[in-house]
C-alpha cells in the first residue's frame, strides 16, 4: 500500500487490447509532476511496474511486457514500447521500441529499435520514416536520415560525428546540429598545454568528411578524439 501511495499515477478502468491480446490500462495523473498535472489522462500500460518515478507517457503511447520507463523519462506521440528499458534523459516520440535498452537518448519520427542498446544518441529523421536499428549497439551517434543498422553494420554513407573535440564533450544536440550542416559553439577547448581558447565555432564539412573550425588563417593542426584532423585558427593563446 505504501508503494501505491507514492506513485504519481493510477490505473483507470479504460483499457485497450494490444496486438498480443494483452489488456493495457490507461493511466491518470494523481500527483503533479514536471510532465503531467493531477487529473490528466495518459497512455496505456500493462501493469504499474511499467512506470517508475516521475516517468510519464502520453495518450497515444502503449507500454507492455517487462518494459520499464524510468524516472523522468517522457514518451509521447504514437509510440509502442515492449519489453524495453528507457532510462536517463531519454525522450521518445512516435517510435517503436522492442526488447531494447535506451539510455539518455532521443528516439523520434517513426524510428524502429529492436533488440538493441542505444546510449547517448539521437535516432530521428526529417520525414516520418525514422531510423531502423536491429540487434545492434549504438553509442554517441546521431542518425538524422533514414538509416538501417543491423548487427552493428552501419548504412553506407553515414556521417560519424566524434563524441569529443579535443577536451570538450559533444552533446547529442550538438552532434545533430553538425550532422545537419549547422555550426556549433564550443567553450572550454584547451591546447596541449592546458590553455583555454576563446569561444570556437565548429562545423562538419560533408565534402571532406572532416570537422572544420569556422575561422580564417589556420596556423596549425590539432587531432580530435576519432583521428579527424582539423585546422586550428588564431582564436586563442599563441602556441
Amino acid at each position: 500500500m505504501d508503494s501505491q501511495k507514492q506513485k504519481h499515477f493510477a490505473l483507470t478502468n479504460n483499457f485497450i487490447v494490444s496486438d498480443e491480446g494483452k489488456l493495457l490500462y490507461q493511466i491518470k495523473c494523481i500527483e503533479d509532476t514536471k510532465h503531467a498535472r493531477i487529473g490528466e489522462l495518459g497512455g496505456y500500460i500493462e501493469h504499474e511496474d511499467n512506470l517508475a518515478g516521475t516517468a510519464w507517457i502520453d495518450k497515444g503511447v502503449q507500454v507492455s511486457g517487462n518494459s520499464k520507463i524510468e524516472d523522468g523519462v517522457l514518451v509521447v506521440g504514437r509510440s509502442y514500447i515492449k519489453d524495453s528499458i528507457i532510462s536517463g534523459k531519454s525522450n521518445i516520440s512516435d517510435s517503436h521500441i522492442n526488447g531494447s535498452n535506451i539510455e539518455s537518448s532521443s528516439i523520434r519520427n517513426g524510428s524502429f529499435i529492436d533488440n538493441s542498446k542505444v546510449n547517448n544518441s539521437i535516432c530521428s529523421a526529417l520525414s516520418t520514416n525514422g531510423c531502423t536499428i536491429e540487434k545492434s549497439t549504438l553509442s554517441n551517434q546521431v542518425l538524422t536520415n533514414k538509416k538501417y543498422i543491423d548487427n552493428g553494420l552501419q548504412a553506407a554513407g553515414e556521417i560519424k560525428i566524434p563524441s569529443k573535440i579535443g577536451n570538450v564533450e559533444i552533446t547529442p544536440e550538438q552532434r545533430a546540429a553538425l550532422q545537419e550542416g549547422k555550426h556549433i559553439i564550443l567553450n572550454g577547448l584547451k591546447d596541449k598545454n592546458g590553455k583555454e581558447y576563446k569561444t570556437v565555432n565548429v562545423a562538419f564539412n560533408k565534402n571532406t568528411n572532416k570537422i572544420k573550425l569556422l575561422q580564417s588563417k589556420p596556423d596549425k593542426k590539432i587531432t580530435v578524439a576519432n583521428k579527424i584532423e582539423v585546422n586550428k585558427k588564431k582564436i586563442g593563446p599563441k602556441l
